[in-house]
């Protein structure tokens, strides 16, 4: 599958604090471009599967988490309760997914993927494979490590965005 031309950001290195070539200006921007690439190589390889974007990221998401609640699941996937909803129905009518009742709450719906969609998840997960071994082709096994372990570190800063020792020292900032 032909993948999309994509203009590549300019590479201003040079620059000092506050600029373009400043890492602290850089580090948003690309952290964002790089997930944007990456899903978008996935959403066009998808079709190969017969499924969505928003099937695939359904299934590979529930998959890590059988009997996650629909509610929960739609904040991960940052779309409308409403709209995964319709998804589900999509997917469930398919036999890809199975909802149930949670036991401790009759109002919400646990979500479990089914054995007929386990062939199309193994095909997500060698997509996604393919695209993680192009997106670090060019790091040796230690700088692979070293990005996941700051990656994980950067995802737990923002889970828990203000410490108890710099929470207010950080609103401060922000204010003034």
């Amino acid at each position: 599958m032909d993948r999309v031309e994509t203009k590549e950001p300019a590479d201003d290195t040079q620059g000092g604090e506050g600029t373009e070539g400043d890492p602290r200006f850089l580090f948003a921007f690309l952290l964002h471009e790089t997930a944007w690439l990456i899903r978008r190589d996935f959403h066009a390889r998808a079709d190969e599967v017969g499924l969505t974007q928003v099937q695939a990221r359904v299934l590979a998401h529930v998959a890590r988490t059988e009997g996650i609640s629909q509610v929960t699941l739609a904040q991960r996937l940052e779309i409308s309760a409403m709209t995964l909803g319709k998804h589900l129905e999509r997917m469930e009518a398919a036999g890809l997914i199975q909802r149930q009742r949670d036991a401790h709450d009759r109002r919400a719906w646990n979500v479990f993927v089914t054995e007929r969609a386990r062939p199309k998840l193994e095909r997500i997960r060698a997509i996604a494979q393919d695209i993680r071994a192009d997106a670090l082709r060019d790091l040796n096994a230690d700088e692979e490590r070293t990005l996941v372990t700051l990656l994980q570190r950067l995802r737990a800063n923002m889970l828990n965005p203000f410490p108890q020792d710099q929470g207010a020292a950080r609103l401060q900032r922000s204010v003034s």
